[in-house]
């Protein structure tokens, strides 16, 4: 059985986007009313949670996508 190939690069491009839906989501979250079901505490913890994980995911896949960079650089193999 053959393992399915996987592209570092692709990778790191789809993390990129799911550090920017996180963020989106954030900010929906912050545009919840007083009258919304989330208590104000149950908004900000979820919202500095999702803070975090964007901040994650983006030094993540960043640093993938330099990986990859200083490989092509140097010839080698990028995939």
């Amino acid at each position: 059985m053959t393992q399915p190939t996987f592209d570092l690069q692709d990778a790191a491009y789809d993390l990129l986007n799911g550090a920017q839906a996180l963020r989106a989501l954030r900010l929906e979250l912050c545009g919840h009313g007083d009258g919304d079901p989330l208590r104000a505490l149950e908004r900000d913890h979820m919202s500095f949670v999702l803070a975090m994980m964007a901040e994650k995911a983006e030094a993540c896949a960043s640093a993938w996508i330099d990986e990859i960079e200083t490989r092509r650089k140097k010839g080698g193999n990028a995939a």
